[in-house]
């Protein structure tokens, strides 16, 4: 997602600074994708969901890698038939 952000024209110091912790990826990321129109990503065996967010948080918060918004197209597959998830 980090490559497909920065194929949308996220600046490089804006990654730098999420990755020395001033700000979250995640959130860098998604700025970047909703600035920007028509992008397609395809998150294929997501089977481990508490790998997609913060720890300890529901995928269903968004505030890990998958969101609803954006100005794109997110799909996600997984094999996880979990009602909690």
């Amino acid at each position: 997602m980090v490559h497909a952000a920065l194929a949308c024209g996220l600046p490089e110091a804006d990654l730098e600074a999420a990755r020395a912790g001033q700000a979250s990826l995640p959130d860098v990321v998604w700025g970047q994708l909703g600035r920007v129109r028509r992008w397609l990503l395809v998150v294929d065996n997501a089977d481990e969901p508490h790998e997609l967010g913060p720890a300890g948080e529901p995928v269903a918060d968004y505030r890990g890698w998958i969101r609803p918004y954006g100005r794109g197209l997110l799909v996600v597959t997984s094999r996880d038939g979990s009602e909690q998830t």
